[in-house]
This record gives C-alpha cells, structure tokens and sequence, in this order.
C-alpha cells in the first residue's frame, strides 16, 4: 500500500476536488443511504491523504500498536462490534470488497470509535490521538463528497458539536469515587454482558428495556448515529436511569446506585453545557459553519509532475544475474497491444501506462498530487496482476523495481514541495547505461519525446510467446530507452552493432563490473578485422549459423540470458578474476569465439572452432567443481548448466555442421557426458542423438 511513502502536513491539507459517480438509495439494515459505490482511486487517494495526515500527528503507529494488542488480546476483551484498522481498510479498498460508500466510512469511523471504547482512561493518549484523526477523516470526507453535487448525503453524517460531546464523557471519565478513589464510570463504560460473562443477569431486560452504556453512546456518536443533541443526552441519562431501575430494590445493587447518582450528578453539570450551547446562538454558529466547511489542497504544478516523469524514465534496471542494464519504464511506456495479449483485459480492469499520464498532466486533468501517484502505481500493480498468474519474473521484477524507484521519487519531491522550496529540475545522476563520454566528461542525454520511444509494449509482455522483439539489450543505451546512434556493419542479413567510444571499460573502474552489453562492445573492438558474412568461406558461415542456433538456447538467449557465458569473467565477476585465472588455463566467451571466427585469423577448421565453444563451458565446469561439491548455490547452478549446455552443444554442432562431418570407424567415439572435446564424426553424431534422446525423454531437466 502507499500509506508510508509520503506525509502531508496538516496546514497543507486541502482540495481533492472529486465527485463520487454515486445515486441516491434506500436506507439499508444498517441505516446507511446509497447503493453505489464510488470509484476506488478515488477512495484510495483518500486513504492516503487521511494516513499521511495521521503521519504528520505521530499517530498511526499508535493506532496500529493499539489494534495490535486487542487483535492479541493482550488485555481484557472488550466486546469491540468489528475491529478494524488502517491497513486493513486499505487492504479492503485495494480489494474492491467495498459495496457501497457508506460501508467504507462505516469501517473508517470504526477505527476511532474502538479506539475510544477500548482506551477509557481520562487523559490517554490514544484517546487524543483518535479524536484529532477523526476530525481529520470528517474534514477529508467533506472534501471528497461534494454536497453541491448531491441532494442528499450518501452516509450518515456526525453530530456537529461531536468533540463537546467527547468532552462530556471525558469528563464523566475523570471523576472518582470518594470511598476508594476509583473511576466511577467503570461499570458504566460497557455493556452489562461485559461483566456478567456475556449475557444479562437475570431479570435484567424485564427492568431495562433500552441497554446502554458509555461505550456504546460513544460508538454511536462517531460512526453517526446521532442526530441531534438531545438524543445523545437522553441515552446519557439512560445509563444512569438503567442502573437505578435494576439495583433499586436489589440487597447487592447499593454500591451501584451511589455509584450512579454521583456519576448522574457529575453528568447534569456537563450535559447541561452541551444541551444551553446546542440553543445558543455560538450552537447555531457552529452548525452553519460545519455545513460550509472546506479544505482544499492545492492543484499540482505541471512543472513538478513533468519533473517527476523526467527522472522517473532515468531509472534504470540490472539483472542481478544477467548483468544487463536496461531502461525501468521502457515496458511501461504505452498501452499494452490487445491483439497480442488477448486476455489483458480480462485481468485487468483498468489499464494505465506513462503515456497516458503524460497526456492527463498535458490537460491538467491530476486535481492533486496523489490522483498523480495513483495512476503511476496502477500501472505497476497492473504489471503484478497480470504477469504474477504467468511466471513472468523479468517482467515482476521490473515492475517492482520501478513502482520502488517511483515511490523513493516521489516521496522525495512531496518532501521539497511540503518545505515551500521551488520545483527545480535537478540534474540526473549518471548511470552505467545514461553516460556519454565526451572529451573525458559525462554528459547527460536528453529524455526523448514520445515519438523517439522505441518500446511498443507495456507492462506485460509473455516473453515466452509473444513475437515482438523489445529493443536489442546488448546495445548501449541511455537512461530513457533511447540507443544512441552507431556505425554499424552486417553479417549475414543482421546488422552487428559495433562499440562506441563511450562504452569502453577503460571508462569504469576495474574493480567493479560493468554491464554486459559495454562488456560485449569492448570485445569487439579488439577484434578491428572483422569480415562480412558475404566474404566468409562456407565452412565460417556454418560455424556462424550454429553459433546462432546455440544462443537461442533459453539459458543463453542473447535478448535475456540467464547464465552469463557471453564475455570474459573479468569483466562480469570481477571478484574472483584472479582465483579463475588460477584455475583456468584458456578463458573462453561466446563472443570472444565468434570475434576470432569473423577476423578469419584464429581457426583453420570447423572443429577448432567447435573445440573453442566446447572449451567455454569445460571451463565452467572446471571451475564451479569445488563449489558444486560443497553445495555453494550458485557453483552448482552453473556447473548443471555447463554440464547441459555442453551435452547440447555437442549434439548441435554435429547437427548443424554435418556438412563437414566425416566417416571415420577408427577414430574414438566420445564418451557420453562432459566430454571437453569431440571429432567432427558420423559416429559421434549418431551417439550425440542417442543422449539428446535419453536426456529429453527419461531426464527431468529443472526449469531455471
């Protein structure tokens, strides 16, 4: 939920100017009016503002401690009639469970009135800290419900003088008993099943026909009950009136009567008050100006929303395992294609994306600063929603990523905002994928406009089944999705992007690792003689032919490997370079491979250069063995996926390259598994199938 992330200041608080779509209805079993319900972002909104207001009073915490402890039971039980909370209100309204309006501000009063009903000592904190929340959720809720747009109210509205009316029972709470000096109102602050193990003593509902209690008056009081004075002071007296009508003429029920004419005594001088106030003219002063009254909370500027978005599309995302830096929001960008995902829309209701709230701060259509971080945090639930059923992790882990990116953001910028300082545009902070070297400086590049974003999908992309290819992430690029432009050469009929001067590793400190497409071009550039696919002899344009089918592996897919066999060690791990030099007598990388394959200098045969590709994953193997054996995570992940790959490796290759295979009885037929090398043989293709076979069909291979 976003209740933590921001905290407006009670002098700030002020117009949410949104009407709820709702229509008028009958009164349901509960006496509340209306059968609709209002739209949930508006309500959420409300939800935020109200627990931030709570922020700025210190007083959540103390509500969520005091919830804390009647959900334990840590004390006695008091009979609450419904415990509830903020977080769970909130939960609630993110759930859609909310039938109507007036449920939801059934449950938001609830959250004070088992405040005041559970905590009666006179003085208590959380007694001031329910009453001073409260009065903020009256004030939000006359923000949110415009009375000019409704003939009537859509939930019961609380008395006006409410906080006398709390006063009075404070008071009574307050006054002690002359013969032990204990609260008077004790037995008077819960019903009369509180203390008699749950039901009514005998004879009770014979002299009582109205129960009541403290406790209950005061519930009724906050969730809006009451109508008038009068009939907070009649139910009042019946408290009292109770007590003496079933103790009276009782041997046992003396104490009670004292006890309920000095509490009646105390009771008449403060009731007395309220009711002489209610016929004052100050009283009809104070009900006029309870009908008229307003907060409002100023329009967000839409310099400071379109800063928000600036340094929102500069976030960037690494994958923690391929290495590859990429733009956070470039999946977020524009709608999601229903052609492509069908189903979309059956998931999720209401599709948002950074387009779409550009265009609605172009309008001016965002009345406060939480319409605004509403709309981009639906866009990332939506994300969850829909990706979490279909096991797209990529795509959650982007989605977290950034909606935690834009939380930080914007919890910062409300902070600037709150202080009275200008909206200013600060300058972004470089980044491994935003860094354009020039002359030895960095300079930052300029977000694009919409028509220069390449990404045409939103936050949910199957990966696994959709045809649409997201902007090669082996390019260098900047912080808001853009490539920079390259010169760039062919082999075959794809285009090979050659490195730029800014991603040279010399660049970035040799301790640290750096992104793999920075890593790739560096590579590359070491490589100057690269040759085009038209001028490779047969022989080469096969080996690239396979090299490509061995990088469509799922593991290794050059879009978004899994395991990292593209570049040198040094360059992705750079803390244990020197204990895999010590191991590792040849380093070898798929793109090292195919830069020697190109420069046409390096291989003279079909099998030196299969030997080279085999030679990447014996290394692995090699080194994670001691990992592996000990049962260190990661070791054995990639020591059972070397061992795969190269099992894989071996069979595609005599697939892929059997024009160049050779019928050869004498030479040996490679024993089954992690075999570092293998002849180029008929034999050892027809054994390759047969492992193929048995590992397809008789091994579970785990999914990762």
């Amino acid at each position: 939920m976003l209740q933590s992330h921001f905290k407006l200041e009670k002098k700030t608080a002020c117009k949410l100017q949104v009407v709820f779509e709702t229509c008028i209805g009958p009164k349901n079993s509960e006496g509340l009016q209306g059968e609709n319900f209002a739209p949930v972002s508006i309500l959420v909104v409300f939800i935020v503002v109200l627990i931030s207001w709570c922020c700025a009073f210190n007083c959540y915490c103390c509500f969520k401690i005091m919830v804390l402890c009647i959900q334990l039971h840590f004390s006695l039980p008091i009979p609450l009639t419904r415990s509830m909370d903020l977080s769970t209100l909130s939960s609630k309204l993110d759930k859609n469970q909310y039938e109507t309006l007036a449920h939801f501000v059934l449950d938001l009063r609830r959250i004070f009135s088992n405040c005041l009903q559970y905590n009666t000592d006179y003085g208590d904190d959380f007694r001031n800290a329910a009453v001073e929340c409260f009065a903020c959720a009256e004030d939000l809720l006359h923000f949110f419900v415009a009375k000019q747009e409704f003939p009537a109210l859509v939930y019961p509205t609380v008395l006006y003088c409410w906080e006398k009316c709390i006063n009075a029972i404070n008071s009574l709470l307050k006054v002690k008993n002359a013969d032990d000096g204990h609260q008077t109102a004790w037995y008077f602050l819960q019903p009369v099943t509180f203390f008699c193990s749950g039901s009514y003593p005998e004879g009770y509902l014979e002299k009582v026909h109205k129960p009541i209690d403290l406790g209950t008056i005061t519930q009724k009081l906050i969730v809006g009950c009451y109508n008038s004075v009068g009939a907070f002071v009649a139910d009042c007296r019946t408290v009292v009136k109770n007590c003496k009508a079933y103790y009276a003429d009782r041997e046992d029920g003396e104490i009670f009567v004292r006890r309920a004419e000095r509490l009646e005594e105390s009771m008449e001088i403060y009731l007395g008050e309220l009711v002489m106030f209610d016929r004052s003219p100050d009283g009809n002063e104070a009900k006029q100006k309870v009908k008229s009254k307003c907060i409002t909370i100023e329009k967000p500027d839409k310099i400071f929303l379109e800063d928000i978005m600036r340094d929102l599309r500069s976030t960037t995302y690494t994958d923690r395992v391929a290495k590859i830096t990429e733009s956070a929001t470039q999946y977020f960008e524009k709608p999601v294609d229903t052609t492509l995902v069908p189903d979309y829309l059956q998931v999720v209701e209401n599709p948002m994306d950074l387009e779409a709230v550009d265009r609605k701060i172009d309008n001016g259509s965002y009345k406060t600063p939480e319409d605004f971080e509403y709309d981009v945090n639906l866009i990332f639930k939506n994300c969850e929603r829909y990706n979490q059923p279909k096991g797209n992790t990529h795509m959650i882990a982007v989605g977290k990523h950034t909606a935690k990116a834009f939380r930080k953001l914007f919890s910062s910028k409300m902070k600037i905002l709150e202080r009275g300082n200008p909206v200013t545009r600060a300058p972004l902070l470089p980044t491994a994928s935003s860094r354009d070297l020039v002359g030895g400086k960095m300079k930052r590049p300029l977000s694009p406009g919409p028509e220069e974003r390449q990404v045409k999908r939103a936050s949910t992309i199957d990966s696994s089944k959709s045809s649409i290819k997201v902007a090669s992430r082996t390019a260098t690029k900047t912080s808001a999705g853009k490539t920079p432009s390259k010169s760039v050469g062919k082999i075959g009929s794809k285009k090979v992007k050659k490195a730029s001067p800014e991603s040279k590793p010399s660049q970035y400190e040799p301790n640290v690792a750096v992104p793999m497409h920075v890593a790739i071009a560096s590579i590359k550039e070491r490589y100057t003689e690269r040759r085009l696919l038209k001028d490779l002899e047969n022989w080469e344009s096969d080996c690239i032919r396979f090299l490509r089918q061995l990088t469509k592996h799922p593991w290794i897919t050059a879009d978004r490997p899994k395991y990292i066999f593209h570049v040198p060690v040094e360059f992705m791990f750079p803390e244990i370079k020197d204990s895999y030099s010590e191991k590792i007598e040849k380093p070898m990388d798929l793109t090292t491979a195919e830069s020697k394959l190109l420069q046409g200098t390096s291989y003279e045969s079909v099998e030196e250069f299969v030997n080279d590709i085999a030679l990447i994953f014996t290394n692995a193997i090699s080194f994670n063995q001691t990992g592996h054996d000990i049962g260190e995570a990661t070791s054995c992940a990639y020591y059972e996926v070397s061992t795969h790959l190269l099992k894989y490796s071996r069979w595609l290759s005599l697939e892929v390259l059997q024009a160049h295979l050779v019928d050869s009885p004498t030479s040996p037929v490679v024993e089954k598994g992690s075999a570092s090398s293998w002849k180029m043989t008929f034999q050892n293709r027809e054994m390759a199938r047969k492992e193929m076979e048995d590992i397809v069909f008789n091994k579970h291979i785990e999914k990762r």
